[in-house]
């Protein structure tokens, strides 16, 4: 939609005819739309927090005294 937008607003796109989308509320969706976008990306990459593996030993075998 971003760049649908950009396009049509830039070099414009054929057959296509946008009305009722002048200032403000073309740049004011487009905002929210890249609000959204970046909110999603947060909220996406936050449960792939990566934490460090924890280090591998062998057990010790049990010391028996006589």
């Amino acid at each position: 939609m971003i760049l649908g937008f950009a396009l049509s607003c830039a070099v414009g796109l054929s057959a296509y005819q946008e009305e009722g989308w002048g200032p403000p509320y073309g740049i004011l969706s487009m905002v929210a739309e890249v609000v959204f976008i970046g909110a999603f990306f947060t909220w996406y990459g936050a449960g792939k927090v990566h934490t460090p593996a924890a280090s591998v030993t062998r057990p010790t075998p049990p010391v028996h005294v006589r």
